[in-house]
């Protein structure tokens, strides 16, 4: 298992990454996880950070219906594992 850190508006965040016959996801073979310790939601500018895009560039994401948020009244969150289910819906770079 190998264990990344990152930090977002210095709160660490605890990635894991594991390969594991029982774990494989059925295209990739890599299953990833976030630490109990993880936060839920995620502000955009935290998203757009995560993904390493502007928080324009994940507006236009939200808007083509590729990404999708939740609203808690003014506020605007992404939950965590619809961020997941995002990249994990990327398609891979052709060669």
């Amino acid at each position: 298992m190998r264990v990344e850190w990152y930090s977002i508006e210095n709160r660490e965040l605890q990635v894991y990454i594991e390969v594991s016959a029982a774990s494989m996801a059925p295209d990739t073979g890599v299953a990833v996880g976030v630490s109990p310790a993880a936060p839920l939601l995620l502000t955009v500018s935290q998203a757009a950070d995560c993904l390493q895009v502007s928080r324009s560039s994940l507006y236009r994401e939200v808007g083509r219906g590729r990404l999708h948020v939740v609203k808690l009244g003014h506020l605007t969150r992404v939950r965590l594992e619809d961020l997941q289910a995002y990249v994990s819906g990327l398609a891979a770079p052709t060669r």
